[in-house]
């Protein structure tokens, strides 16, 4: 449960963790991957994601991605670009009294009613995005943080797996540590 302030932790407290994530998870996930000589840190982006950086040799590695060094911009408006890639888009949504049963891209644009698209669609759409975006400078010559390159390593890591990034962290990573709630 998500406490209310000042009230006190317990060990049912969820604790929103943000980018650390990607330290206890995605990094540690693709270090295991490595380890099992399923992937190596030279391993090139485009062998796992040819689609990846608008389809053109980029010469990421898993490396890069994970030091930040993949020459990637910090940060794209990515659910903006979702948003309005959607616009005009009808989809069909369960009929509510408050709903009538069609959702329009107009409808989409408010940000309380992106929800209602399957979440498959998102996903399929905002890898999309991701993949269009490019390297601004050649890989290895600047550490910048970026969203970009965990959000395509974890594309990576759930191509090498087979299976949603959240459940690959939970089998590779916490259930061997016993860590159930994680």
């Amino acid at each position: 449960t998500v406490p209310s302030p000042g009230l006190p932790v317990t060990s049912d407290t969820i604790f929103d963790l943000a980018s650390v994530t990607k330290v206890f998870g995605t990094a540690t996930l693709a270090t295991v991957l490595v380890e099992r000589g399923w992937l190596s840190w030279e391993t090139p982006l485009a062998s796992i994601l040819p689609r990846a950086c608008n389809g053109r040799p980029s010469g990421i590695t898993i490396r890069h991605l994970l030091s930040h060094s993949a020459g990637l911009v910090a940060w794209e408006p990515l659910w903006q670009r979702l948003r309005a890639r959607l616009e005009g888009v009808r989809i069909e949504i369960p009929a509510t009294p408050s709903n009538p049963g069609m959702l329009s891209g107009a409808d989409v644009d408010k940000p309380e009613r992106l929800h209602l698209l399957a979440v498959e669609e998102r996903q399929r759409a905002m890898r999309e995005l991701v993949f269009a975006s490019a390297p601004e400078v050649a890989p290895g010559t600047r550490t910048l943080y970026s969203d970009l390159s965990f959000l395509l390593l974890g594309f990576c890591l759930e191509q090498v797996t087979g299976m949603p990034l959240d459940r690959a962290v939970t089998r590779f990573v916490f259930e061997p540590l016993g860590l159930s709630s994680s």
